[in-house]
């Protein structure tokens, strides 16, 4: 009886942390102008959790001491957008690009603007991290 308590207990906790991570996942698509061919953030957007284009990665967004902070999911990177986006340490914007307040108010961040700039990532075993 003990044993089936842990496994369903497992189980349930599993499903939750599924849940919790791929309900606060948004899409980040790579390039600028209205095709979305340059070098820059041309577009965030929430999640619908079906496949990607190659020049796209799942972020989570987070609020680092009043800044936004991405962590860019490592196994959405298609090598192509590591080798342009991640490669060098730093993380290039080169235009202003503001994101929606939509998107900003479950974390409690009222300043949208990522400002044009050059950004140091940061490396966990899943995520690249860029603090704007």
């Amino acid at each position: 009886m003990m044993t089936l308590f842990y496994i369903y207990t497992k189980l349930y906790l599993w499903l939750m942390i599924q849940l919790s991570a791929s309900s606060d996942t948004f899409i980040l698509t790579f390039g600028k102008g209205d095709n979305c061919s340059g070098f820059n953030i041309c577009n965030i957007a929430e999640d619908n959790h079906r496949g990607k284009e190659e020049n796209q990665a799942r972020i989570a967004i987070h609020n680092r001491d009043g800044r936004v902070e991405f962590h860019f999911l490592k196994s959405s990177i298609s090598d192509q957008s590591f080798l342009k986006y991640f490669s060098t340490g730093y993380f290039i914007v080169d235009a202003d690009f503001t994101i929606s307040n939509h998107l900003l108010n479950n974390i409690g961040i009222k300043n949208s603007v990522i400002k044009a700039g050059k950004y140091k990532i940061a490396e966990t075993s899943d995520a690249y991290i860029v603090l704007f």
